[in-house]
């Protein structure tokens, strides 16, 4: 999907909106729930998944 980037990494906490995202490089980032696409993906605390978001968010939150 154009303009969207695949980010793999551990859910160390999640709120109604957005989940706290370690993707295994620098800190844990806080991503919005409203930016992933692949949503329909179970989004547990403690489990590795991979993230469908936009390249603009990874890049803002220094993932790329």
């Amino acid at each position: 999907m154009k303009g969207y980037i695949e980010i793999f990494g551990l859910i160390k906490h999640k709120t109604d909106r957005a989940i706290l995202f370690d993707h295994g490089e620098g800190e844990p980032v806080w991503i919005p729930l409203s930016q992933i696409e692949n949503m329909d993906e179970e989004l547990k605390v403690n489990s590795n998944v991979e993230l469908l978001i936009p390249e603009w968010l990874a890049n803002e939150k220094g993932m790329i």
